[in-house]
């Protein structure tokens, strides 16, 4: 009786100084989140191939976009939440406790312009549009009247004031 009750004494303590979770946690090393708030962009993570796609808004500038990334490792690098040039994909590496690495690939992709009503961004500048019939207008164009004193300049084009 009193070899059983040394022999669970001894497992429970052995137990509770080596842990009884699960032990291949420690080489746990998965990107579970990717994704933006500024522009609300969530990635598409594959852990076959350990590729992560990202697709933002049309006239999203990709050259300083900020990560918010879970992942089951210690550690991340480069870090979560600090700016990153996605111009070309990015590689992170999240490291596990036992030291070990997964390497995931980010490519982020802007979404093509897709519809009258969005915002056309070109070299720097956002220009509202509307649907005027079947035709895509830009809004700025609109705020041109022509007038009763509008009159053709010396290259035929008609010259008009603003509203």
């Amino acid at each position: 009786m009193k070899r059983v009750l040394l022999g669970v004494l001894f497992t429970a303590l052995g137990m509770m100084f080596t842990g009884c979770g699960d032990s291949s946690s420690s080489n746990a090393k998965a990107v579970t989140a990717f994704g933006f708030t500024d522009p609300a962009a969530q990635g598409t993570i594959s852990e076959t191939s350990h590729m992560i796609a990202v697709t933002v808004p049309y006239g999203t500038e990709v050259t300083a976009l900020v990560p918010t990334i879970n992942h089951t490792g210690t550690i991340i690098a480069p870090a979560s939440g600090v700016a990153q040039d996605f111009t070309n994909p990015v590689v992170y590496t999240v490291t596990a406790a036992d030291a070990s690495t997964q390497n995931y690939t980010v490519t982020v992709t802007v979404a093509p312009w897709e519809a009258c009503g969005d915002a056309l961004t070109y070299a720097g500048e956002s220009y509202p549009t509307v649907q005027i019939g079947t035709q895509c207008w830009i809004a700025r164009n609109l705020s041109r009247r022509f007038s009763s004193t509008s009159s053709f300049s010396s290259r035929g084009s008609i010259v008009t004031s603003p509203f």
